[in-house]
């Protein structure tokens, strides 16, 4: 009977030991999946600030090229508004050249 018993504590002290030793592994486990998700936290973070600048740096090239836009709308304005006025006194001239020969 006592031998039945100590079979009996043996068999329960190594399902104790084993259970522990994968506590172990996995309290390792845990331990290294945790390490990363602080990795991956970094890096995230790192991610995000590089993806702001990036729109800041955007949002600045956007602001520039709708001012350039705005600037180009302008000039041409300007442009097609001398290039009437110079076709008008063309024409002005032209005329005054007919009356001067009529006259």
């Amino acid at each position: 009977m006592a031998v039945e018993k100590q079979k009996n504590v043996d068999a329960e002290l190594a399902l104790v030991k084993a259970l522990a030793e994968r506590g172990d592994l996995l309290y390792v486990k845990i331990f290294a999946i945790k390490k990363l998700v602080l990795k991956l936290e970094a890096e995230k973070e790192e991610v995000d600030m590089t993806f702001e600048k990036t729109v800041v740096n955007l949002s600045r090239v956007i602001e520039e090229a709708s001012q350039a836009y705005e600037e180009y709308h302008v000039v041409m304005r300007k442009w097609k508004e001398e290039q009437a006025s110079e076709e008008f006194s063309r024409e002005a001239i032209e005329r005054v050249e007919m009356v001067w020969v009529d006259f």
